[in-house]
């Protein structure tokens, strides 16, 4: 009978010990996803800006309104995995790596387009102060051939 006991007791022992162990690893996914959903929350609202200024420009590529429509493609994408983790009990780390590796992309193609963008706006500058250069040798040679 004590043998019984002593087993029934390390089962209970090994039961509380798996317990701890899902509930150590339950607080470290939802640590996770909290970091996850703050990251997106940041990268929508960038995106938002970006998207904002790009199509605030008079003549903007035609190759930023496709990039800006893929970004967001993989936003919504990655919306319907983080719903996808948040409906599971459990997440596996392929899929959190997954995540990471993804909101890493979107960050360095968000970076990429606020690139574009402050480049765009120096090409446009540049572009306006030749053009009044233009205008001034005009009238100038005007004012010569009068």
């Amino acid at each position: 009978m004590s043998d019984i006991t002593s087993k029934v007791e390390s089962l209970l022992s090994k039961c509380d010990t798996y317990g701890s162990t899902l509930a150590a690893q339950e607080q470290n996914v939802q640590k996770v996803k909290t970091g996850l959903e703050q990251e997106m929350e940041a990268l929508k609202s960038s995106l938002g800006e970006l998207q904002a200024s790009i199509g605030s420009l008079p003549d903007a590529p035609t190759k930023s309104a496709s990039e800006d429509s893929n970004l967001g493609q993989q936003v919504k994408d990655l919306e319907d995995r983080l719903s996808t983790l948040e409906g599971g009990s459990s997440v596996k780390p392929e899929q959190l790596q997954s995540l990471q590796s993804m909101v890493a992309g979107l960050e360095a193609k968000a970076a990429k387009l606020e690139g574009h963008d402050q480049a765009i706006a120096t090409l446009q500058t540049a572009l306006e102060e030749t053009t009044r250069t233009l205008a001034g040798l005009s009238k100038a040679k005007d004012k010569k051939v009068k």
